[in-house]
């Protein structure tokens, strides 16, 4: 996902897409593990991933990611990913894309990428399934956006000495 390489063509050319769980994205090392656990897999021959791919048109959806609040579309996309990773023979990894609408290319907006065993039209489906959640779920926010006279109000009651206040 944080390739400069827009989610499409790299589903077209990538055999594994595995993206981050975590927004903000601290689980690099888990992230490179699920990677290479398939790549070692792939290497021995065991497996042949392919990358399966649903978009919907939309800048973003799975409540922008968040993670950090503990519940919310991500979270519940994720907990069904690696549902589907543990019970669906075959679905080597399931990454949720929610998005990043301040990118500057054509492909921008939330997918759903499943690694996939060989060519079957399952993996598709599995995809579309999680992505049309992430599509019917797509204003759901889990963050509470302040207005302008809000922050400043708060902001006024900080006391900050000689330093400055940031908002």
């Amino acid at each position: 996902q944080t390739c400069a390489l827009p989610i499409w063509t790299m589903a077209l050319h990538a055999n594994i897409i595995t993206a981050f769980r975590t927004s903000p994205h601290v689980d690099q090392y888990e992230t490179a593990l699920r990677a290479s656990a398939i790549l070692d897999r792939a290497m021995k021959g065991e497996v042949s991933p392919r990358v399966y791919l649903a978009r919907r048109a939309a800048l973003n959806a799975f409540d922008s990611a968040r993670t950090y609040t503990g519940h919310g579309p991500m979270i519940e996309a994720l907990r069904r990913a690696s549902e589907i990773e543990k019970t669906e023979n075959g679905a080597l990894c399931v990454s949720v894309h929610s998005g990043f609408s301040r990118s500057d290319f054509a492909e921008v907006g939330p997918s759903v990428a499943v690694t996939g065993d060989g060519d079957h039209p399952r993996y598709q489906a599995l995809a579309e399934a999680l992505m049309e959640f992430g599509w019917q779920n797509r204003h759901t926010q889990t963050e509470k956006v302040m207005s302008v006279d809000e922050a400043v109000a708060i902001a006024r009651q900080v006391t900050v000495g000689e330093k400055p206040l940031i908002v």
